[in-house]
């Protein structure tokens, strides 16, 4: 520590004193001037700009951003249009897809396909716009804690993350979206019932909840973040909103349980991680967790590319350590209170994840699509870090111009220079599986190679491969959707 301080004082003071009077030269301080007019003129629109127009830009610039004419269904989708056309729509909706168990999407994903059957762009138009509601509910809830254009950056800068890439374009995510979505709408009647707590609010919060994790199960643990906020964000008073909160989310998880044991199983639980309830990766669990909670959405907000697992691991705990080091050493009460709220909401949900994933790589904890969810405290993090630090900071045109815009174009780039690749991947399957699926509408009697090789076109290995007979079901059932599946893929296969 004594040697940081040497060294700011003898290098890096003077370099900024240099800076400061360059800023202040004849030279350069108009421009610098109307830089700081420009944002003071922003952050005015932002205070004034109605909610209607900010969802409005929020969902335009999501729809810009991710939606393409030319994806077509691909991995999941065919594995959920097996499951469809193969069985009663009952027993589809409560069937299980590896360790999930989401009955709700599985409701929403029969109602898309029967709406626009093989329309797929109409699909990934519906999970651009559900992309652009969760920014909306993010900004409402940003709003509440920092300043309104903090919260309209942060949640424009949410809305078109390269980080959607891993999920917008394909259908079934609609599962994330649907899950995300209800979760903010359950986060801000939680905050409304800190405030003015009432027992319809209270059921409210229990419905949203529940359709949050019948969505996809990935925010189980983090409904528990929910009573935790009325102690950390309010007095200590709040108390008895946390136990009422707490109730509701204890009855939410057994309700859950008893439907995912009945329905799911055991079996379905230990489907990707066969040593769930045998043995537990003491050293390796809290790695796995670590990297994907922290870790990895602090890498995503500065930088979006692939990286080694291990130097991908040591950028995001330095980003980490920084934003944390800010809010811890130099926030207020509240403020510091609010951050470790944040990273509970991190940290809760993702401990699921790592249970059921931690037999994976390390690198599978960096996957771009939990993202989608882990960037909710890390953007809470960041506007904190942003805020406290601009207290800090001297009011001088480069600390409070120059430094922000810099800040901002080096995140710009960051995650839109190194987009990841997956896009090009979704385009390039899109159109195999577009050629394949018209084939079999022409020669539906024919075999590509074999059942086996064509099922290679829709899924990755790793999954169970379709027969010829479930394709042409399918594309049956996607040209007919109101008709409902007329034939078994059981009766269809060669």
């Amino acid at each position: 520590m004594i040697r940081l301080r040497k060294c700011y004082r003898e290098r890096l003071l003077p370099v900024l004193e240099r800076f400061d009077r360059l800023c202040d030269s004849p030279r350069w301080r108009p421009t610098l001037e109307k830089l700081a007019q420009a944002l003071t003129a922003a952050k005015q629109a932002a205070l004034q700009l109605p909610r209607f127009w900010v969802a409005l830009v929020l969902m335009a610039a999501a729809v810009l951003a991710f939606w393409r004419p030319y994806y077509f269904f691909i991995h999941d989708d065919w594995r959920t249009l097996a499951l469809m056309v193969d069985q009663p729509l009952k027993q589809y909706v409560l069937q299980p897809e590896g360790e999930e168990w989401f009955p709700i999407f599985h409701l929403a994903f029969f109602g898309l396909v029967r709406t626009f059957g093989d329309h797929y762009g109409w699909m990934i138009l519906v999970t651009c716009l559900g992309t652009g509601l969760s920014a909306f509910l993010l900004y409402l809830f940003l709003k509440r804690h920092l300043r309104p254009d903090l919260a309209l950056a942060l949640s424009l800068f949410y809305a078109v993350a390269p980080v959607h890439l891993a999920t917008a374009p394909m259908a079934f995510y609609l599962c994330y979206g649907l899950c995300l979505a209800f979760f903010l709408a359950a986060l801000l009647l939680t905050d409304r019932f800190s405030r003015s707590p009432s027992l319809g609010l209270l059921l409210m919060i229990g419905l949203c909840g529940t359709l949050s994790v019948f969505s996809h199960n990935y925010t189980l643990l983090a409904l528990a973040a929910l009573p935790l906020y009325p102690l950390f964000t309010g007095n200590p008073g709040n108390r008895r909103e946390f136990w009422a909160l707490s109730a509701v989310f204890l009855a939410l998880g057994l309700v859950f349980a008893l439907g995912y044991f009945k329905f799911a199983g055991v079996k379905a639980a230990s489907s990707i991680n066969h040593g769930l309830f045998t043995r537990f990766p003491f050293w390796y669990f809290p790695l796995h967790w670590f990297a994907g909670a922290y870790a990895a959405p602090f890498t995503y907000v500065f930088y979006n590319d692939r990286l080694p697992p291990g130097l991908q691991l040591a950028i995001g705990a330095i980003f980490f350590g920084l934003i944390t080091a800010v809010i811890f050493s130099w926030g207020n009460r509240g403020e510091k209170r609010l951050g470790l709220w944040a990273l509970a909401l991190n940290g809760l949900p993702f401990l699921t994840v790592s249970l059921v994933r931690c037999n994976f790589s390390l690198g599978q904890a960096f996957s771009h699509r939990y993202g989608v969810f882990t960037f909710l405290g890390a953007l809470l993090l960041v506007g904190l870090a942003w805020t406290i630090a601009g207290r800090k900071l001297p009011h001088r045109p480069w600390a409070q111009v120059l430094l922000p815009l810099g800040v901002m174009a080096g995140i710009i780039l960051g995650q839109f220079w190194h987009t990841p690749g997956i896009q090009n991947l979704y385009k390039d399957r899109s159109h195999i599986a577009r050629i394949t699926y018209e084939y079999y509408g022409e020669n539906p009697a024919d075999d590509l190679n074999s059942p086996e090789e064509a099922s290679r076109i829709f899924l990755i290995p790793d999954y169970p491969f379709l027969t010829e007979g479930q394709i042409v079901a399918i594309r049956r059932f996607l040209q007919d959707p109101a008709g409902g599946p007329q034939l078994s893929a059981s009766r269809l296969e060669p």
